[in-house]
């Protein structure tokens, strides 16, 4: 694909709730203050992340027999387990 076609994937940011996002020097404050909030809210996410992974392999599953398909069109499943 050219590069000139991609230009179509790029569209305007429009924010949250339609409002027009607000514009920071990166020497400001503001930039600091809302490069610190981003920072906290992916280290929240990640956190919870961990601990949602930790609990999933606490718990103790089940297998399922696993299931394939036999010959081309009209084949039905069938189970390796006997069922």
């Amino acid at each position: 694909m050219c590069l000139w076609n991609r230009w179509i994937w790029f569209k305007k940011y429009i924010g949250s709730g339609g409002a027009a996002p607000r514009l920071n020097k990166l020497s400001g404050g503001d930039w600091k203050k809302t490069k610190a909030r981003a920072k906290a809210a992916i280290e929240n996410m990640a956190e919870e992340l961990v601990k949602l992974t930790a609990e999933r392999q606490i718990q103790q599953g089940h297998a399922f027999c696993p299931r394939y398909r036999v010959g081309s069109t009209n084949s039905k499943n069938v189970s390796l387990c006997g069922d």
